[in-house]
């Protein structure tokens, strides 16, 4: 009897010394008063533009194109003006993550990409990459020598609430 009684007082302080110990362990070392907290990098996703998909403006006209050859909520659209070029990111229904880059866009500007979330080229990218590229590039009369770029990105419907796209550092709308 004397034991479990023992036991039953022991067993709470054992855990409350557990948890002073965990609390001590994580604390912050103490530092003078006018002494800075160390900066903290910031990450390269937070630091670039966001990429966000819109079904108004710019982006109108390419969406209804698009939609019109593939079904109704199987794409998504960004457009970014950045001088006087064009940047746009068509994000299509597919069984994998997969983007394909226009010509002179190296995977490395990309940290979403370069972080392997994505293959480029798509594992599998089938016709459907040409046909979302000559579409974009005739809805918005597509113009490579003025800086205009197409990003065409493949990922399962299901994925697309946690992708966290950037644009390219150095893209940034006026």
């Amino acid at each position: 009897m004397r034991r479990a009684r023992w036991i039953g007082v022991a067993a709470p302080g054992v855990l409350i010394a557990a948890a002073l110990a965990v609390v001590w362990a994580t604390r912050e070392p103490p530092r003078l008063p006018n002494e800075p907290r160390e900066t903290v990098r910031e990450p390269v996703l937070e630091r670039q533009k966001a990429i966000v998909f819109q079904e108004e403006g710019d982006a109108k006209p390419v969406l209804a194109a698009l939609e019109r050859i593939f079904q109704p909520g199987s794409v998504k659209l960004a457009v970014l003006s950045s001088g006087g070029a064009r940047w746009v990111c068509v994000l299509t229904a597919g069984p994998t993550r997969g983007a394909a880059l226009d010509e002179g866009l190296a995977a490395e500007a990309f940290p979403w990409i370069a972080e392997g979330w994505f293959a480029v080229p798509p594992a599998d990218p089938g016709k459907s990459m040409s046909i979302i590229r000559s579409t974009v590039k005739s809805a918005i009369g597509y113009n490579h020598a003025k800086g205009d770029r197409i990003i065409v990105v493949t990922c399962p419907p299901q994925e697309w609430g946690s992708l966290r796209l950037t644009w390219p550092e150095g893209v940034q709308q006026p």
